[in-house]
């Protein structure tokens, strides 16, 4: 039988107003037979406190130590692994907490991760860093976002000037509990996944998104550039990462 093929390309840029890059991301992809086994993760330190980019480097070297680990040892057992996972977010978590505290300083990261084992794709995410996933379907091909938002909008006043700002509704590096979304999905050949930052998605509509994916889908590399030059494009203030996986 034949090994499933995939592609894999990941960036993370620091966009066009910030001085530091408070994203982090992390990929790595193997094989468990002739299956795709691979772990996608994108972090986003929250800007409006201090040191966002340690707290999200805190969280993807977790994970990295996870895959180096406990994914090494236990690589046949998908519901280890899968819990692992679960628990992995809540130590990441303990972490963020504890440096924040011994420091004297507010942390905070969003976490938007994607896990896919033989057929299944497995998301876990907390705040608003988003996956999205490209199928097939009796309609066409359709974007659909895997991940769910904790996030709302507010009205704030700027000097006597009513904005519209986005709040943080669940982070990493919450002292008290907070809330992690999950879902597992079926994967499928040729499935294209994103997992990103806000970054990406804040300035570009869905149906935008979807296009250049569709328009690219032999080239995620190609896929990740044109989405961020987009965004650029647009004059988006924050950093923009994103990972763009197909299983062929």
């Amino acid at each position: 039988m034949e090994k499933n093929r995939y592609e894999i390309a990941g960036i993370s840029d620091v966009g066009l107003v910030k001085k530091v890059n408070e994203d982090s991301l992390f990929y790595k992809v193997a094989y468990k037979g002739n299956s795709v086994v691979a772990l996608c993760v994108v972090a986003d330190g929250v800007g409006n406190l201090q040191c966002g980019e340690l707290a999200s480097s805190i969280v993807v070297e977790e994970f990295s130590a996870w895959w180096n680990n406990i994914f090494l040892m236990h690589s046949e057992d998908y519901e280890y692994l899968k819990k692992s996972l679960y628990d992995c977010i809540y130590i990441a978590n303990n972490k963020v907490v504890e440096i924040g505290i011994n420091n004297n300083i507010r942390l905070a990261s969003t976490l938007a991760l994607m896990f896919l084992y033989d057929n299944k794709c497995l998301v876990y995410n907390v705040g608003d860093s988003r996956v999205y996933c490209i199928k097939k379907g009796i309609l066409g091909v359709k974007l659909q976002q895997l991940s769910l938002d904790h996030s709302c909008n507010i009205d704030k006043n700027v000097n006597g000037k009513i904005i519209k700002k986005n709040v943080l509704t669940q982070y990493i590096g919450k002292v008290d509990k907070f809330s992690v979304f999950s879902k597992e999905y079926r994967a499928n050949v040729e499935d294209i996944y994103i997992v990103c930052s806000d970054g990406i998605y804040k300035t570009l509509k869905e149906q935008e998104i979807r296009d250049e994916i569709i328009e690219n889908k032999h080239n995620m590399k190609l896929i990740c550039k044109n989405l961020i030059n987009r965004v650029l494009g647009n004059k988006e203030k924050d950093n923009i990462s994103i990972i763009a996986l197909k299983l062929k």
